[in-house]
């Protein structure tokens, strides 16, 4: 306690002047914006952190709970129904297929189209789910109400079995070696020149 007590009476002792190296004020990661600081946070530390963005956003009337996750899942849905609206002015099979070329040997080892284990087989069982499937197919174009469906099913049908024939076998989906490309350094910016590459 005396010890402590001279520390005390020796920080009174000094000078204004000799007061040095005052810490910088800390920054962090939170958006202060949407904070309502009016409300004391041992009250309601909800609307503490939350309530000028409850004030400013209007929650859309046919969600249940809405958030940055729903926003960001929301503006992904409308960019994949612009890549698909564009998709429809071209070769949209061969699109899809470029764009999932990643192993340079024009295989995809991306997800796993449903026919991709049928799409080559000639057995009887493979072609009894292929006819099943456009029977499906149509009936869900006849059920949504939408036109030609019989046309639509088998233009869906020949867009996946094109895919399926771009994958990979059962066989090579099993071994690792095929499932891992190694690219060098140097090759990195052929394969997607949009990123910088440089290790500086």
């Amino acid at each position: 306690m005396s010890a402590a007590a001279l520390l005390v009476l020796a920080g009174c002792g000094q000078e204004p002047d000799a007061v040095v190296n005052v810490a910088a004020p800390l920054s962090s990661g939170i958006d202060v914006h949407y904070m309502d600081t009016s409300v004391k946070p041992g009250d309601d530390f909800f609307r503490y952190m939350n309530g000028k963005w409850l004030d400013e956003t209007e929650i859309p009337v046919d969600k249940a709970n809405y958030g940055g996750f729903v926003i960001l899942a929301d503006d992904a849905q409308e960019n994949v129904k612009i890549i698909i609206e564009e998709s429809a002015t071209g070769d949209f099979a061969k699109g899809i297929v470029e764009n999932c070329d990643t192993n340079h040997d024009n295989k995809m080892n991306g997800s796993v189209i449903v026919e991709s284990f049928v799409a080559r087989e000639d057995d009887d069982i493979s072609a009894d789910i292929r006819d099943k499937y456009v029977v499906h197919i149509e009936k869900m174009f006849d059920l949504a109400g939408l036109p030609d469906a019989a046309a639509a099913a088998t233009t869906i049908m020949a867009l996946e079995t094109r895919l399926a024939e771009k994958n990979m076998t059962k066989e090579a989906v099993r071994n690792r070696a095929e499932n891992y490309k190694a690219i060098a350094r140097a090759d990195l910016s052929d394969t997607m020149p949009e990123i910088n590459w440089s290790p500086t």
